[in-house]
């Protein structure tokens, strides 16, 4: 006699408040933001360090790729394990941040001569820093952007970020064990959902943040680099021209939110950018 299992399939993810929750709309817009993030690099030169293309192409790529793992995941209603990678994306983001101020500080002589770079990228040795709050703690004090972390530790959700991932990791209360269950309904899965999306918004927004600021030519339109590919005298001001997708994130996800942010950025970068 079969057995009909479908009754045991549904779980608390199938609930359409769960399954339409704006988080997904919110991760489908960032990973296709870093894919063509990781395209627009490419135009730019490599550092130095060994690598034909542009390294940070690469950086955002895998990037892209952590934020299609969450969605998958937590469209399983696995939001424990879906709090674990977003420290991950944390990480990724803070080292990616690192790696481009120190660059950005040296001349092209120096960065050739950083061996603890070099060897990160080739594989031989973990970076000088070698944990992330080391790294946190380098860039918030950092001349180039104490005073953009200082406006980003004003919000209580961005200071708690890291704590709330390795909650999640090491299983330090029992609800962090009970939410990775999708069949339990009396956890509220939803509150959770949303403090997910807060600190989904914060990291995201940090990076962008620090990259107008340390990297801002990374921002830039192709409309430079496509007026020289054929042969035509660019727009003495293009090379200030913002690409329309990181234009249309910033004003979702910075200016709409953080607009103490959003203003310090504007203000701080060359690139045309607009609230």
């Amino acid at each position: 006699m079969d057995f009909d299992t479908s009754k045991f399939e549904y779980t608390e993810a199938d609930n359409k408040t769960y399954s339409e929750h704006y988080v997904f709309e919110h991760l489908k817009k960032i990973k296709v933001f870093y894919e063509l993030l990781s395209d627009l690099v490419m135009q730019h030169g490599n550092i130095p360090l060994y690598m034909v293309i542009n390294y940070d192409s690469y950086v955002y790529t895998s990037i892209a790729g952590t934020i299609d793992s969450i969605t998958i995941i937590l469209k399983k209603g696995r939001v424990g394990d879906a709090f674990a990678l977003l420290r991950k994306f944390r990480d990724l983001a803070l080292i990616n941040i690192y790696i481009s101020l120190i660059t950005e500080r040296a001349n092209q002589k120096e960065i050739y001569e950083m061996p603890e770079i070099r060897d990160w990228l080739k594989g031989f040795k973990r970076l000088p820093l070698n944990n992330y709050k080391s790294i946190s703690k380098h860039l918030e004090n950092s001349e180039e952007l104490k005073s953009l972390f200082e406006i980003l530790n004003e919000y209580e959700t961005f200071k708690e970020i890291r704590n709330c991932g390795n909650n999640h990791i090491h299983l330090n209360f029992f609800e962090n064990l009970l939410i990775n269950d999708n069949k339990i309904t009396f956890v509220d899965r939803l509150k959770l959902l949303n403090t997910f999306t807060n600190e989904l918004e914060l990291i995201f927004v940090m990076h962008i943040a620090c990259l107008f600021h340390i990297k801002e030519h990374y921002m830039r339109s192709s409309d430079y680099v496509d007026a020289l590919d054929i042969g035509v005298n660019p727009d003495a001001e293009s090379v200030y021209w913002v690409s329309p997708i990181a234009q249309e994130i910033f004003s979702e996800f910075v200016s709409l939110k953080f607009r103490k942010l959003a203003e310090y950025v504007v203000n701080s970068t060359n690139m045309m950018l607009k609230i």
